[in-house]
């Protein structure tokens, strides 16, 4: 897993153990879970990774319309069973990474079942990571807030920022996603980022859930508001 919404953790550094519980809700069986897989201790510069999965179930009201024999159409809302599922990375302590926004209930999770002060979707300062990576190349860009007729938009290309027609207007206004290309060392790193806390490493290709969570520390982590 090298890519989702990162939540910042505040709390002690505890690991979080495999769970599982059934509640009823209005006589409806209701089960939430935590599958812990891995857990890799030592990692970087002396954290823990944990990876697994979990699911939740609640219960959503959906309309359904009936026909009556005597040609009468109700519609009636019924509870239905919905489950959620998400695959996560966690780092105690630090943050956790769920595979998308349907995900994020696992945040409640975790701070419930581990005992966090607060699981909380990361807010991210786009210009300090540009101004972090100036050597960087920019090939996409989302702008909003230029003061146009044009309120927002996602630019593609290479190297977006000196282009001769909009790349001042891209310079000037604020971001909510960008996508670079920058070196870490010896790596190649192709990534994508938004102020709102998603995050997609592309390259390396070859990246474990370990290296994707040395990267966001090293690289991500102080860029939260």
């Amino acid at each position: 897993m090298k890519s989702g919404v990162i939540g910042i953790v505040e709390g002690e550094p505890r690991q979080v153990e495999s769970y599982h519980r059934t509640v009823e809700q209005d006589g409806t069986p209701l089960t939430e879970c935590i599958e812990v897989t891995q857990t890799h201790n030592n990692v970087g510069s002396g954290f823990t990774v944990q990876t697994g999965r979990a699911a939740v179930q609640s219960i959503v009201q959906e309309e359904t319309v009936q026909i009556t024999d005597q040609g009468e159409i109700t519609v009636v809302e019924e509870g239905q069973r919905q489950t959620k599922y998400t695959e996560f990375v966690f780092v105690p302590g630090e943050f956790v990474v769920v595979d998308s926004g349907s995900g994020v209930f696992l945040f409640d999770m975790l701070r419930d079942i581990v005992g966090l002060e607060s699981v909380e979707r990361a807010e991210f300062d786009l210009a300090e990571f540009l101004s972090e990576h100036s050597e960087s190349t920019p090939w996409q860009v989302g702008f909003y807030g230029v003061g146009s007729e044009a309120e927002k938009g996602v630019v593609y290309g290479e190297n977006v920022l000196s282009d001769a027609h909009i790349g001042n207007t891209l310079k000037t206004s604020n971001k909510n996603q960008v996508g670079v290309n920058h070196r870490r060392g010896e790596e190649k790193v192709k990534v994508s980022l938004t102020e709102s806390g998603y995050i997609d490493v592309y390259q390396p290709s070859n990246y474990e859930s370990t290296d994707f969570a040395e990267y966001v520390i090293d690289e991500i982590l102080h860029l939260n508001k």
